[in-house]
């Protein structure tokens, strides 16, 4: 019986001064955290990006919390009751808002048995390939949906006057603070953050060891490349990972960033951002 992951490819880059994804790996699980970047210059906690820190003691705190016979629902409880810990002890501020706490999708596949429970919480991806041939996705955020309507938001104040990025800001402020405020909300989406409230949210399915071949974690960096700049859909971008690795792809992506580095053909509120990718089969 398969009983643990081998990877295939993996890369995790920054889209600026620092890097607010993170990849997981033991052998029997693999996961992707990609942080919500801070909506302010100002610090919480120790160290140049909250988002960092979050995603840092997340990935930590799975590792000692991973247990077979654990569900994975409870594993994130004590990974987030004990990441709670922590933020208390080292935030450098007190009476902290909420949106102004760290946060981060999340995407996970473990192998338990004969199965390979996938789940997720924002707006990573998982995409994987059966045996067969079939190939399929996991993951839905409504973040995506709220993005959506900033980027139309975007489009318009550009179609109305010439704007710079710092105007741009200005503009679209009330907008991402309104979104971030709806964070782990019934009106809103669901994260892991600082709360256990996304826990009963956790998006979770099941699939077959035996039938599965390759499964490819992304965060929406990297899945830009399908639902941005659509060079790729979920099954090409697969097959394209298998085929030339997550490298070549990353190369693809910030060379369409480099080219549309002004955000007019593909419109979007950053250049780039971190692109990461985890790329793994049973064997």
């Amino acid at each position: 019986m398969v009983n643990k992951f081998a990877v295939l490819d993996s890369i995790s880059k920054p889209g600026g001064e620092s890097n607010e994804d993170l990849i997981g790996i033991t052998d029997s699980c693999v996961w992707l955290l990609d942080g919500a970047t801070g909506l302010t210059n100002s610090n919480v906690l120790p160290g140049n990006s909250d988002a960092g820190w979050f995603v840092q003691a997340i990935s930590r705190n799975m590792v000692k919390n991973l247990q077979e016979e654990i569900p994975t629902k409870l594993v994130l409880e004590n990974v987030i009751n004990s990441v709670i810990k922590e933020f208390e002890t080292e935030a450098t501020q007190e009476n902290i808002e909420d949106i102004h706490k760290p946060s981060a999708s999340f995407t996970i596949a473990r192998i338990i048995e004969d199965s390979v429970e996938i789940g997720n919480l924002g707006d990573c991806r998982l995409i994987y390939k059966k045996c067969k041939g079939q190939v399929n996705a996991f993951g839905t955020s409504r973040v995506t949906e709220l993005d959506r309507s900033v980027v139309q938001k975007i489009v318009d104040l550009r179609n109305q006057k010439d704007i710079n990025n710092d105007e741009l800001w200005l503009e679209l402020k009330d907008i991402l603070y309104r979104n971030r405020a709806l964070k782990n909300t019934d009106e809103g989406y669901w994260i892991l953050d600082l709360t256990l409230r996304s826990i009963p949210h956790f998006q979770q399915a099941s699939i077959s060891v035996k039938g599965t071949e390759a499964i490819l974690l992304v965060s929406d960096g990297l899945y830009r490349l399908v639902d941005t700049y659509h060079l790729y859909d979920d099954e090409s971008l697969l097959k394209a990972a298998m085929k030339f690795g997550l490298h070549e792809l990353y190369d693809r992506l910030r060379n369409v960033e480099k080219l549309d580095h002004a955000c007019r053909m593909y419109p979007r509120l950053i250049p780039q951002v971190d692109a990461s990718g985890l790329l793994v089969s049973l064997g």
